[in-house]
């Protein structure tokens, strides 16, 4: 009987050696298999994902201290490379994308509302916007399109009224208005039309009412300098 007690007792304990060695290891101080790490003094974890020498691999779960899903990372084999989608407490998606393996930002990211709606879709390069950017109304439509370069607007941006209908086009050096800018009215005419130089409205700026000039106002560098009325409004 001695016996028989013994051998149960190594058998647990054996079982529950067996159950420690395969979480929260390390193999030469670096992170080794699937490790579920809590938050301190809670049952909450903070995370849940597998290691390979020190690289995370495969799909990495991390939560917020209510243990609802806070974000969801998939690796890309051992690059450290992943697509992201991170939640809201209500458990909504907020946005996704990716990383490069350098843990930037890289590609398409999209940003979404309370309602699941996407409004924003941005490129990333190493960090960095550059690339097409486009921001959204929650019926759909676009509020502005363009590019952006290392961070700022560069080149033509167009922005649009909720309805759909254009409301300017605009021009952008380094991220300051600079060349041609026309604005509409929400039914599609033209309302103004005039340049930029560097952030300034510069030159002859044409004013229309009912698709006819109504006045011109001169500029220099922003600063007002004649008007000409030619048609009353």
């Amino acid at each position: 009987m001695k016996h028989f007690y013994l051998i149960c007792f190594l058998s647990t304990f054996c079982l529950s050696l067996n159950g420690q060695s395969t979480e929260n290891l390390t193999v030469d101080d670096l992170k080794d298999g699937i490790w579920r790490v809590k938050y301190p003094g809670s049952s909450v974890y903070r995370y849940i994902g597998e290691f390979e020498m020190g690289k995370p691999k495969g799909v990495f779960r991390h939560f917020y201290k209510s243990g609802k899903l806070r974000s969801q990372m998939t690796f890309q084999d051992l690059t450290g490379a992943c697509f992201v989608q991170n939640y809201n407490e209500d458990e909504k998606l907020l946005s996704e994308g990716s990383y490069s393996s350098g843990k930037l930002k890289h590609g398409t990211w999209k940003i979404f509302n309370s309602q699941g709606l996407v409004i924003s879709k941005e490129t990333w390069n190493s960090g960095k916007l550059n690339g097409s950017h486009e921001t959204f109304y929650t019926n759909g439509n676009l509020v502005e399109s363009g590019n952006m370069k290392s961070g700022q607007k560069e080149g033509e941006w167009i922005r649009c009224f909720e309805n759909g209908k254009k409301m300017s086009i605009e021009n952008y050096s380094k991220g300051k208005l600079n060349g041609d800018w026309i604005g509409y009215s929400d039914l599609g005419g033209i309302k103004v039309k005039g340049k930029y130089i560097e952030g300034l409205r510069h030159g002859e700026w044409l004013f229309y009412n009912d698709g006819k000039i109504a006045k011109t106002v001169f500029f220099h560098r922003g600063r007002e300098v004649e008007t000409v009325i030619i048609q009353s409004e």
